[in-house]
């Protein structure tokens, strides 16, 4: 079985960004192994959102990465495919781990929390959230905004649905 669009990449990060973003998680209270997901817009290449900003990246750049796949219909993915060019260059969110550990402390500071729900900055599992609801398909049913998905809910999600490793 080979990948397709709509499919979630997670990747266990090296170097400085990666360590960044264990702190941010770990702020966060979140134990997940991967600091970084993407979101299959082909069975070879994925969109990512990177300190860049978002691309278009191929696969084969994350050996060893695991992939999860999403129950998507034709059109859904048909839909993620045709739409990935509308996603690219959209800036990282650095200031979205700030907002998610003042959520999980059960705070939401209205005025932030309206600045932090545009779409005009992105960490990667808020990109992959937003690209697959934009499709039709709704990852999360209990409320949570595009802007507070971590790579570990995504994580954890795809533990419960397709038993992968924790």
């Amino acid at each position: 079985m080979k990948p397709q669009a709509g499919d979630i990449l997670f990747v266990e990060g090296k170097g400085k960004v990666p360590t960044l973003i264990r702190l941010g998680q770990a702020i966060n209270l979140d134990t997940t192994p991967y600091t970084h997901i993407a979101i299959f817009i082909s069975e070879t290449h994925v969109l990512e959102a990177l300190a860049k900003g978002s691309t278009i990246s191929p696969a084969t750049k994350y050996p060893g990465a695991v992939w999860h796949k999403v129950k998507l219909s034709d059109t859904q993915r048909a839909h993620i495919t045709a739409s990935a060019l509308d996603y690219v260059n959209i800036p990282y969110n650095w200031m979205d781990y700030f907002y998610l550990a003042i959520v999980r402390l059960g705070l939401t500071p209205h005025k932030l929390t309206a600045k932090m729900e545009t779409n005009q900055r992105m960490i990667c599992s808020q990109l992959a959230d937003y690209v697959l609801t934009d499709a039709g398909y709704k990852v999360f049913t209990d409320g949570r905004r595009h802007n507070e998905v971590t790579p570990g809910d995504l994580h954890r999600w795809a533990f419960e649905i397709n038993k992968l490793p924790m």
